[in-house]
């Protein structure tokens, strides 16, 4: 600083003194001086990009997002192309709730550093959160790749797979996060065991709900599908028992009494299956034209024709296609 000092006194318009001068006032964190010696850059060569990424770097370490983002929007609009500072700024959109334009600035910051894989795991979660599984999906390989995967790589991944129904991936992305980390996540087990029901394992898809009612005795959607896949195993007494847990739990869970309905109605035991469905329409804001349509099917044979009838057009008016194709004369 001295020696610098001594060349802007012999020279007062020195450009490179003052910007290494200010790099040296910064780095011993006398951010006021710092400052003077910016403004006199910015003097000098109003466009010059170094002395605002210079400015814009210490006001994020002060956390003064705003003013660091001013700044780097002026550096990176006279031309700078630093992936740093494309970070930082991505990092300030993020604080600032704006998804669209942090992927932007993270997406230059690869295209400069295309071994950051920090900027392509916050790719991913931000890609994740807009619901865009695939591109979520791409840059979880690429952090992959690159070696520096963690256990949220691999739930971000396998949960993307999920949502796109691609449940053969899926299944294999929670396997080797499991595998990797052990998670006692008890989502993780339920999801692999939906993956399972799926690809018509449902040995495994058991063994999984078994782990993850392990983990929460009192988690309602396990038991149900848990009793579902019991049902398709032909374990008849274990299934309502299952059934029967959920709805211990939570009276209200239309989906315990949707799944349930359709395994009465699957045993022929019609009565049992119209209460149920009666319950799903109950507790259910939106119920489905199809749950109405099974109704009608357990009223029918249960001689309840009138009832049967109001169903029919109920499921005809929500437009369900199968009920105005067999809508009979005897509703007519």
């Amino acid at each position: 600083i001295t020696a610098l000092s001594e060349a802007i006194k012999l020279k007062s318009d020195y450009l490179p003194a003052y910007k290494a001068r200010t790099e040296a006032y910064l780095n011993l964190k006398m951010d006021k001086e710092a400052m003077q010696d910016m403004s006199s850059v910015i003097k000098l060569s109003p466009k010059d990009v170094d002395v605002y990424k210079m400015s814009g770097n210490m006001f994020f370490k002060e956390k003064k997002y705003d003013k660091a983002q001013s700044d780097y929007t002026k550096a990176i609009g006279f031309g700078l192309q630093n992936s740093q500072v494309y970070f930082n700024r991505a990092e300030i959109y993020i604080i600032q709730s704006q998804t669209d334009k942090a992927i932007s600035d993270l997406q230059s910051c690869v295209k400069l550093d295309n071994d950051n894989d920090i900027a392509y795991q916050k790719l991913s979660k931000l890609y994740y959160e807009k619901k865009d599984y695939t591109s979520a999906i791409e840059n979880t390989k690429k952090v992959i790749a690159l070696g520096k995967y963690n256990e949220e790589t691999y739930k971000i991944q396998s949960d993307s797979y999920f949502n796109l129904n691609d449940y053969g991936n899926a299944e294999s992305s929670y396997t080797r996060l499991l595998q990797l980390y052990h998670s006692r996540d008890k989502d993780i087990y339920r999801n692999r065991g939906l993956c399972y029901m799926e690809l018509k394992k449902y040995d495994l898809a058991v063994r999984d709900y078994n782990k993850c009612l392990s983990l929460d005795r009192n988690f309602v959607d396990g038991y149900f599908e848990r009793a579902y896949a019991y049902m398709i195993l032909g374990k008849e007494t274990m299934a309502l028992r299952d059934f029967n847990k959920a709805l211990y739990i939570n009276p209200k869970c239309y989906r315990a009494f949707e799944k349930r309905g359709r395994y009465y109605f699957e045993q022929r035991n019609f009565k049992s299956a119209a209460e149920d469905f009666t319950e799903v329409i109950k507790y259910n804001p939106k119920p489905s034209a199809e749950i109405y349509y099974f109704r009608v099917a357990s009223y029918y044979s249960t001689k309840k024709s009138k009832e049967a009838c109001l169903d029919w057009k109920k499921a005809m008016d929500m437009g369900y296609e199968k009920a105005k194709k067999d809508y009979t004369e005897l509703c007519k």
